[in-house]
């Protein structure tokens, strides 16, 4: 046994967020979420994050023959929304499958999803469209 032992041993670990016994929302050995947390915390939490993105792609059969340009706003869209969420978009799913672009972008900017992240919205639907990187 060793001092982080122990620590870890009284604090428990908790993977779910929760309010500890003073009202502080507290995550893993007792982190302080309101204290924040550092770039590499952050940067592993993308990366794991960004692994299950890739993961979840792999399930459309058409993801692998898009152009990089894509590719990434397929992850992007899956990044924000959620793989679910995302699945619900089945015109513009359609529309992608079945290489019109075009018409896909369209459909992404007719929803509520566009006008919650404006901008990145239109940034995403242009490269669906060219299949370029903005």
């Amino acid at each position: 046994m060793n001092s982080k032992d122990l620590i870890k041993k009284h604090e428990g670990l908790e993977l779910v967020p929760y309010r500890d016994t003073v009202g502080v929302l507290t995550v893993g050995y007792g982190h302080n979420l309101e204290c924040g947390i550092s770039q590499d915390v952050a940067d592993l939490m993308f990366d794991e994050d960004y692994i299950k993105v890739r993961q979840d792609c792999r399930k459309f059969h058409w993801f692998e023959g898009l152009s990089p340009a894509r590719q990434a706003v397929i992850e992007n869209m899956i990044f924000n929304l959620g793989y679910t969420k995302f699945s619900k978009f089945r015109n513009t799913i359609a529309h992608i499958e079945n290489g019109r672009y075009t018409e896909a972008s369209w459909e992404m900017l007719d929803s509520l999803w566009a006008k919650q992240v404006g901008y990145r919205a239109n940034e995403l639907a242009e490269m669906r469209r060219t299949g370029e990187w903005k």
